[in-house]
């Protein structure tokens, strides 16, 4: 992670290098886990197996929950582990150039509609969210998890 720091200055602390800064820091963290479980397959397509077994990012997402409560939240990373369709996800990442904006509640609203929807289906697992500024990562106040709420 020294690389990141080495290609920005101590200016760049700026919003305009949040996402690329956020993104090396995401990306190398999956990189890692990857090749710890021996799910990196950079010559051939994955066994279909694995797909499912192999966490990826979505960025720039909507997550969008019931229709008729029209709920709908945007969220700048989403950690999936299978399915959209079956909210196979337990992480969302929001960035925001200053950690006291209004775009940290964003990970909160989006960490409950995951949490409704997968009620709504009887499963039960934990839903995290964080928010960062690049610099300084913060859990979203509390996890939504079926045996807290």
């Amino acid at each position: 992670m020294t690389d990141i720091a080495l290609a920005y200055s101590t200016e760049d602390s700026k919003s305009s290098s949040i996402r690329p800064k956020v993104d090396g820091v995401l990306l190398h963290l999956s990189a890692i886990v990857r090749r710890k479980k021996d799910q990196v397959y950079t010559d051939s397509p994955p066994p279909s197996r694995h797909i499912r077994a192999a966490p990826y990012w979505h960025f720039k997402t909507t997550i969008i929950g019931s229709d008729d409560l029209g709920l709908k939240a945007s969220v700048d990373y989403v950690l999936w582990y299978g399915a959209r369709g079956e909210w196979d996800t337990n992480l969302v990442v929001v960035q925001s150039s200053s950690l006291l904006d209004d775009e940290c509640w964003a990970a909160l609203s989006s960490m409950s509609i995951v949490y409704a929807a997968r009620k709504a289906r009887k499963y039960k697992g934990g839903i995290y969210g964080v928010c960062t500024d690049s610099h300084t990562w913060t859990s979203a106040t509390g996890a939504v998890y079926p045996s807290v709420v």
